[in-house]
């Protein structure tokens, strides 16, 4: 049975483009909107599997459009798609209920396992965490096996805490009353720790095993 795929995205184009590629597997697009105004206005007649979500768009944007999604109907699963490499979108779709984080320039082939990805497992993921961190993510709590060895300073903890908040690194140096390459030590440490190579994935775990709200 095909995937049912629905895509938001404000650029004709480039929602075109996506089309094209995602029928090329083995899914099929049944909601196409331009906004997330429109995309929602679509759901409350249709339910599709996954939806590949623009985030920067006008009435509504993708993370309005998310946050909509997982109060109204929780067993539609979200793609964020987006031009930039931005953790602080990153941080907020995920919050909203993102369960993957794409760029458009990824490869077809990467969409299409996201895809799978979200609709079989719930998750996706690539570069942005790491085996250990799958883990953590599948289940709402910590494995024993997982967990052994993992512990923060309360330092690290706070730190951890205002990573999960839209603010940025020279923000948080300030605000914890440390220089910006003291701050950086911390992310280093903690991502060694963690065995993750960005913000997000420090983010990722902290949401996961309840350390933020």
């Amino acid at each position: 049975m095909k995937i049912k795929v629905a895509i938001a995205d404000d650029h004709d184009l480039i929602r075109q483009g996506i089309i094209k590629l995602v029928e090329e597997g083995d899914c099929e697009v049944i909601v196409q909107a331009s906004n997330g105004e429109d995309l929602i206005k679509q759901l409350e007649s249709t339910s599709p599997d996954v939806v590949l979500m623009d985030i920067n768009m006008p009435a509504m944007n993708g993370i309005e459009a998310t946050k909509w999604i997982e109060s109204n109907k929780p067993d539609i699963k979200v793609i964020a798609l987006s031009a930039l490499d931005d953790d602080i979108n990153v941080i907020r779709m995920l919050k909203a209920g993102a369960r993957a984080y794409l760029l458009k320039s990824s490869q077809s082939a990467q969409l299409l396992q996201a895809i799978r990805d979200v609709q079989q497992h719930g998750y996706h993921f690539s570069d942005l965490v790491s085996g250990k961190l799958i883990k953590t993510i599948h289940t709402n709590q910590l494995e024993e096996n997982v967990a052994v060895g993992i512990s923060f300073s309360d330092q690290e903890v706070t730190f951890i805490k205002y990573l999960c908040t839209e603010m940025t690194n020279k923000e948080i140096a300030d605000v914890m009353c440390v220089s910006p390459r003291t701050s950086e030590g911390w992310r280093k440490n903690i991502c060694d720790k963690l065995n993750v190579k960005t913000r997000v994935g420090i983010v990722l775990y902290s949401m996961r095993n309840n350390l933020v709200e």
